[in-house]
């Protein structure tokens, strides 16, 4: 059964784009900060799960 929707599920380098950054940033730096599901060898990033991320990442100034 073939779906027409993409999927929300993104490579590194999709969510990178997303976001921004380098690929290897979220590979290295990001690894603990930015939240990703591991399927088997294969790390993928839940859209609807960045966009939360990155609202949480503003920062207010004075």
């Amino acid at each position: 059964m073939s779906t027409s929707q993409p999927s929300p599920y993104l490579t590194r380098a999709q969510a990178a784009e997303y976001l921004n950054v380098k690929p290897r940033w979220l590979a290295n730096e990001g690894r603990g900060l930015v939240p990703f599901h591991r399927f088997g060898s294969m790390v993928r990033y839940h859209l609807e799960t960045l966009e939360q991320w990155a609202r949480q990442q503003r920062v207010r100034t004075a």
